[in-house]
């Protein structure tokens, strides 16, 4: 008896500047009264000193759809993307920032999978934004408050001496951002210039919050929408910016001294798909914004062949311990379970007539894992 298993099959093509990208389109069936109009854009990023994935890791497109973060495994995706031409960009503090053009199909995977180089000061492909940011009466440093730019690089925090350094970032013009619970939030413009330093020394006040009722308040509490159950660690950001915050053990949040106007808060965590939610806060008033958030899903796919003739076989049962669902293969002989939840599963295919064959697979959130079946005949 003999069975193989094509397991998370990952491709790379690696050019000159040290990275990589492999670009394909996995069709998928669409349904007759209700074609997809969007696609998704999916990838790996991983470090070319070590190969080792990288969490964390900015993904970002032009023209704009979502910003996120590499989940701890290195994966990333974007979904529900208008059909065009996209330059994808990965960044993340002290690598080089790197992009590349892919093109987005209704109802298909697009791929885009990075290695990063880690940035030396001589690297002239690049520019730096750095400074010190200090409390504008007192002129102490202030420690721990957010900078990101606008379009996106690299999101960093001041030390405990009050300077900050953005790096690998491409020449251009920016918006720096700036703030801290406490503080009020602003912006400068800057100019990058590739091989150089921008030097931009920032001053904050601390908001005046002696007028009552001038100011609102946002809070709430994040939850598994699965179980029920409080997700700790959620890191909450807006549009604009209110500074960084992140759900207690409880799941729970507070954003206080608000001014009064429109936000958009993204409620976000490794594993989990993204939530955005439009606010309004007006003076005095407090708006709860509770959220639940989905488990990311992964997709098991795969074909099912005669293992004499190697013909595809149709009709083959594929279920999975634990229970996910439960389907048969296509006259084509192959098979696609979508929306699993992260985890390892055992996998088994069953058709009369023929051995049963199963195995261990490990289901990767956003990603498809690869599972075929060469079957023979029961003795």
């Amino acid at each position: 008896m003999t069975w193989r298993l094509n397991y998370n099959r990952i491709f790379f093509l690696i050019s000159a500047v040290i990275f990589t990208v492999f670009l394909s389109s996995c069709k998928k069936e669409s349904s007759a009264t209700e074609p997809q109009v969007y696609g998704r854009l999916s990838g790996n990023i991983s470090d070319v000193a070590n190969g080792q994935n990288m969490a964390m890791v900015n993904v970002y497109t032009v023209p704009a759809t979502s910003f996120i973060t590499t989940d701890i495994n290195g994966a990333y995706t974007i979904e529900n993307i208008l059909p065009g031409a996209y330059k994808v960009f990965a960044a993340k503090n002290n690598y080089d920032t790197i992009s590349v053009d892919v093109t987005v199909n209704a109802g298909s995977v697009t791929y885009a999978n990075f290695i990063l180089k880690p940035y030396t000061p001589s690297d002239k492909n690049y520019g730096i934004i750095s400074g010190i940011l200090r409390e504008l009466k007192t002129d102490d440093p202030i420690s721990k408050a957010f900078l990101y730019t606008v379009p996106s690089t690299s999101v960093v925090t001041t030390n405990s001496t009050g300077e900050y350094e953005i790096t690998n970032v491409p020449a251009g013009k920016y918006k720096l951002w700036y703030g801290k619970d406490g503080y009020d939030t602003l912006s400068v413009d800057v100019s990058v210039i590739a091989g150089k330093t921008t030097s931009a020394d920032l001053t904050l006040a601390k908001m005046d919050t002696s007028a009552a009722g001038s100011f609102g308040k946002i809070t709430g509490r994040i939850t598994n929408a699965t179980t029920g159950l409080p997700i700790s660690g959620a890191a909450i950001t807006s549009v604009p910016p209110l500074g960084s915050i992140t759900t207690s053990s409880t799941g729970d949040y507070e954003i206080n001294n608000i001014k009064p106007g429109s936000y958009k808060l993204k409620i976000s965590k490794t594993g989990y798909t993204d939530k955005e939610v439009d606010v309004v806060i007006t003076a005095g008033t407090t708006v709860t914004v509770n959220a639940s958030l989905q488990l990311q899903t992964g997709n098991i796919t795969g074909r099912v062949i005669d293992a004499q003739s190697g013909n595809p076989l149709p009709d083959v049962n594929i279920k999975t311990t634990p229970g996910t669902s439960s389907i048969s293969t296509g006259s084509d002989g192959r098979y696609d379970l979508q929306n699993i939840l992260p985890g390892k599963y055992k996998i088994s295919a069953v058709k009369t007539g023929y051995t049963t064959l199963e195995f261990e697979i490990t289901v990767t959130a956003g990603l498809n894992t690869y599972a075929d079946f060469v079957l023979n005949a029961a003795p």
